[in-house]
């Protein structure tokens, strides 16, 4: 049975190659037409420019020499074949940025995980060779987790995300630096003397593109494609489910994120956050978009949350009360029975409906977890409309295929409360 359904998705993965997908532009030097793929369709819009029937595009001089000729054409074959000597990209400012030669040794400067495990899925996990200080300290509740990714405890620290270690990187040799955006000492460079610089996180919204994009980068392009085509079938199963209901049914959830008991000011996830892209994939409405928090959120206080009364609350921990290393429900048991037994809480709709629910940091943001995330706030959200699904299927698989480590979801880890 496990070699037809290989057979199977090999199959699919085959003809996913083959057909463009409705995306964004891949931003690479050789995407001479603009779709989100290097293929024979480049070269052949290449020599259309060349004989005067196409228009000159910005990506189509592949070698990136200033003119538009055979040369590109070539460079284009190499592309496709993964042969290439040289590749060049844009980075999201628009400016050109060349990786030569192959890129085996990778630095990475991430502010969450998602850029770690976008690297792991596609085959490129061993190739990092340095990486921010808070997913190597045991100590860091948001981001170290030993369960999830306990390779990184062997891996060189190159300092915090707001002060890398420059010194560090270059020792490590590394052939290229990758960040996500929210580095700022690297934010506005692109290269750290000469090793090129790319900020790209990969997030819910953009992950088919980014992952596409590394794929090429790193000449991991089939496994990214496998990647990609797994994602958009479990998005298409989401998808699926919760066009059969309107926007109205769709509850509105008032997400904060709640480490402290008794804490008096909370945060609430903003129009912008990533994480409130995860809530709408998972059939929601995020209080956040409605009342004024147009950016990745901010501070509220009690009053302020009984006047909203939210018909539904989702509280985000950290890695040290859910995640993969946590298993004892005993702790976060603890924490929502204190938010839900404060006085100045106690009295809304979503405490006295038993509305109130627990998410993991780590699967309510970017990458494939985002996905991860949205498939278990849909069976909080919509527990008749998911019943038949299991999220737990999805994550082993997950783990199985894209992460390679040893973890069954059904016996470890803590990711939503109360269980679904």
């Amino acid at each position: 049975m496990k070699k037809l359904i290989w057979a199977f998705s090999a199959v699919v993965l085959a003809y996913i190659l083959l057909i463009p997908v409705n995306c964004a532009t891949l931003e690479i030097f050789g995407n001479a037409n603009m779709d989100n793929l290097i293929n024979e369709s480049d070269a052949a819009y290449v020599q259309g420019i060349i004989d005067g029937a196409n228009e000159e595009t910005e990506l189509a001089d592949a070698n990136h020499d200033g003119k538009i000729d055979k040369t590109d054409i070539d460079q284009i074959e190499q592309i496709i074949k993964g042969t290439q000597k040289e590749l060049v990209v844009l980075n999201d400012k628009g400016v050109p940025i060349t990786f030569s030669g192959p890129i085996n040794r990778i630095v990475l400067v991430p502010h969450n995980h998602y850029l770690y495990e976008t690297m792991r899925a596609i085959g490129a996990g061993d190739n990092v060779v340095g990486i921010t200080d808070a997913f190597v300290n045991s100590s860091d509740k948001w981001d170290s987790t030993s369960r999830y990714y306990p390779e990184l405890a062997e891996i060189e620290s190159i300092g915090t995300i707001d002060e890398p270690n420059t010194e560090t990187i270059l020792s490590l040799k590394p052939d290229a630096i990758f960040t996500d955006r929210h580095s700022p000492s690297l934010d506005d460079s692109t290269d750290l003397f000469g090793i090129p610089i790319i900020d790209l996180d990969v997030n819910l919204t953009n992950f088919e593109e980014s992952t596409r994009f590394y794929g090429y980068v790193l000449n991991k392009r089939e496994k990214a494609e496998e990647y990609i085509a797994w994602w958009k079938g479990w998005e298409h199963k989401i998808d699926e489910r919760l066009n059969q209901i309107s926007d109205d049914e769709k509850p509105l959830v008032l997400a904060t994120f709640y480490n402290s008991p008794g804490i008096t000011s909370f945060y609430l996830v903003g129009k912008t956050s990533m994480r409130a892209d995860v809530i709408r994939k998972g059939g929601a409405r995020n209080l956040g978009d409605y009342t004024g928090f147009n950016t990745s959120g901010g501070y509220v206080d009690p009053e302020w949350i009984l006047e909203h009364n939210p018909p539904v609350i989702l509280l985000i921990t950290g890695n040290h009360y859910m995640g993969y290393d946590i298993t004892n429900s005993s702790i976060v048991s603890g924490l929502r029975d204190e938010f839900m037994n404060r006085s100045e809480i106690s009295g809304l709709d979503a405490v006295k409906n038993g509305k109130v629910f627990m998410g993991c940091g780590l699967i309510s943001i970017g990458g494939a977890n985002g996905l991860l995330g949205a498939v278990y706030h849909a069976k909080q959200f919509h527990p008749e409309l998911f019943r038949d699904l299991d999220p737990k299927d999805m994550h082993q698989e997950y783990i199985d295929r894209f992460q390679g480590i040893d973890f069954d979801v059904s016996k470890e880890g803590l990711f939503v409360y109360p269980p679904l």
